[in-house]
């Protein structure tokens, strides 16, 4: 395995979705909370999609398998991500629309096939031939360690989708909580043919979301100017976590709406100066609660103590 950025990463997933002759995954490595999730859903997969506007035959289908206990379940997942599981919910009126659904079949009749053979609608009489044909799937697989499906049987089900499916398919693992670890090191020789790992670029990351998420927001200037405070805080306990980023900044969002209205001028250097102190500490309580699962201990009865509790509380 070899360690690169994410523009690299982004370069060698394109490479191997372009490559006709690869039959095996490839692997995205990372610690739980290094972005990975993020970094897959913002970048990559709008990547993608841009090639495949021009690629009528493809279809990207993101899933997670948290959870999940076998390999009908991941089927039933596949498919329904492709075509949707909103409205009633009844698998009959969803198969009533997949002929009208603009994202086409899985990956043609082959994948087709080979996924119906865990799904169980045989009592649904369901004619595949009449799906339109694509040619392959691009499937990207989350959290394949936290999945309870024995390796080997989750392992020869991606195989049976890459070697005869001609499927592309993308799994994004954390190895230091994989399961059976030495079963794990054997079958992947033969299911992985490229390995990196995902190392998060924790200040681009954190302006990025902010932006994204927060730009409208009245306090906006706080989080856009306090950047390398937070940066800061998060390497000094060498906990660059994006998870506890988002935790961070939902909390004092809540806190802002909690003690200030609408309207408040926060280019005025008194309130920017005030919230940045409160915004610097909520990151430290964060931190300090997702690596110690305690808030640290406020000993007078300051109003900052309301970041104390407010965060400590909501800790989910």
């Amino acid at each position: 395995m070899f360690s690169i950025g994410g523009n690299k990463i982004i370069k060698n997933i394109m490479e191997y979705v372009d490559d006709e002759y690869s039959s095996q995954a490839i692997q995205i490595d990372g610690k739980w909370g290094s972005g990975k999730t993020y970094y897959i859903l913002n970048k990559v997969i709008p990547e993608i999609e841009k090639a495949l506007k021009v690629q009528k035959d493809s279809q990207i289908v993101y899933i997670s398998i948290y959870g999940l206990n076998s390999l009908d379940e991941i089927s039933k997942r596949i498919f329904f991500t492709l075509y949707g599981q909103q409205s009633t919910g009844k698998i009959e009126d969803i198969l009533g629309k997949v002929g009208k659904h603009k994202m086409g079949l899985i990956a043609g009749k082959t994948v087709v096939s080979l996924i119906a053979q865990y799904l169980n609608l045989d009592n649904l009489k369901i004619d595949f031939q009449k799906f339109i044909a694509v040619s392959r799937l691009i499937l990207i697989v989350d959290d394949i360690e936290r999945s309870n499906i024995e390796i080997n049987e989750l392992f020869g089900f991606f195989c049976l989708l890459c070697e005869h499916g001609k499927s592309k398919i993308i799994l994004i693992t954390n190895q230091e909580e994989m399961r059976h670890k030495d079963e794990y090191g054997k079958l992947k020789e033969k299911i992985i043919g490229v390995s990196m790992q995902y190392e998060v670029d924790f200040q681009n990351t954190y302006c990025e979301i902010v932006k994204n998420m927060y730009s409208k927001k009245y306090y906006y200037s706080v989080l856009d100017k306090n950047a390398s405070e937070a940066f800061r805080l998060f390497s000094s306990f060498d906990h660059l976590n994006i998870r506890t980023l988002l935790f961070a900044l939902s909390k004092f969002d809540y806190i802002v709406r909690s003690t200030i209205e609408d309207g408040i001028d926060f280019s005025d250097r008194y309130y920017h100066r005030i919230y940045s102190e409160i915004f610097n500490y909520t990151v430290f309580v964060a931190i300090v609660i997702k690596k110690e699962g305690v808030a640290p201990l406020w000993e007078s009865d300051n109003e900052i103590d309301f970041v104390n509790t407010n965060i400590s509380e909501t800790n989910t």
